[in-house]
């Protein structure tokens, strides 16, 4: 029952909430009982921005006295890119950052922080516990379906591995894919590529996909694949539910090489290394 109930408090200290000051969008997130702020959204109204706050002599030292009280605390982080990108702040360098802005600002910020506090809580007892069982059994049946999976793949890479050995070099690919059915990771496309002389590590190669439409480059999509590819039935996405001892749990989607992409793929790059 406690194990049950730290992922239910997991999913909800994880969650993102957006205020309006003054029509501008103000991130919150509650984090592990601790609230994180987004600096550089609360700054916009004001026309100000973080470092102008934080490279000052008080604040270093706060910064430095919140450090020593509660070392657990991450004061200040840096976000590039992503959904939420800006400089984040505590929930009490976040308070004190609003009332170097405003006075007024400043118990804005302090009711949004408390209502988030208490909201996240109260969330705890809409889900049921019939409902926790059902996701831990899912995640159990997931992960023994991953790990299955991942034994064939591992059976069906070796087999072809052994094929391509033995074929001529540079020689296009598609049988022993044909015969494939499971998809297969990026990264063991790279090595596909490499064993029929083509020079492509995983990270060039997603890169490549990237490059050429095939994944998406930016935000949430990044290297998702594109709508255009999964049309084409060239990936295939999969969601594994991944739960931590600390109770937590998170959702990871991987693109896979579907059997069909596997032969695009290779005969795409193949043709290329061919004399006109």
């Amino acid at each position: 029952m406690n194990f049950l109930m730290q992922i239910s408090k997991s999913k909800v200290m994880n969650e993102i909430k957006i205020y309006q000051y003054q029509n501008n969008d103000v991130t919150f997130q509650l984090d592990n009982g601790d609230v994180m702020v987004n600096l550089t959204e609360m700054a916009k109204p004001f026309g100000k921005e973080p470092h102008s706050f934080l490279r000052t002599k008080p604040t270093r030292r706060f910064i430095e006295a919140l450090k020593e009280t509660t070392p657990n605390i991450c004061g200040v982080t840096t976000v590039n890119g992503g959904t939420n990108p800006g400089t984040w702040a505590h929930q009490k360098l976040a308070l004190k950052f609003a009332g170097w802005l405003d006075p007024r600002f400043e118990l804005w910020v302090y009711d949004r922080i408390e209502e988030l506090l208490k909201s996240g809580y109260t969330k705890l007892d809409s889900i049921s516990v019939k409902d926790l069982a059902k996701m831990l059994l899912q995640s159990e049946e997931e992960k023994e379906l991953l790990e299955q999976n991942h034994q064939i793949q591992s059976e069906q890479l070796a087999i072809q591995e052994k094929i391509i050995h033995d074929q001529e070099p540079r020689v296009l690919f598609s049988q022993s894919v044909e015969a494939s059915k499971s998809s297969i990771l990026v990264a063991e496309l790279a090595k596909l590529l490499t064993q029929n002389g083509v020079d492509m590590g995983q990270n060039r190669l997603f890169t490549w996909l990237r490059d050429h439409g095939y994944l998406g480059n930016r935000g949430s999509y990044y290297n998702k694949p594109t709508q255009s590819a999964m049309e084409m039935g060239l990936f295939d996405l999969k969601k594994v539910t991944i739960c931590h001892s600390d109770g937590s749990v998170r959702v990871e989607s991987t693109p896979k090489v579907t059997g069909k992409g596997q032969i695009y793929f290779i005969n795409k790059f193949l043709k290329q290394l061919q004399p006109a």
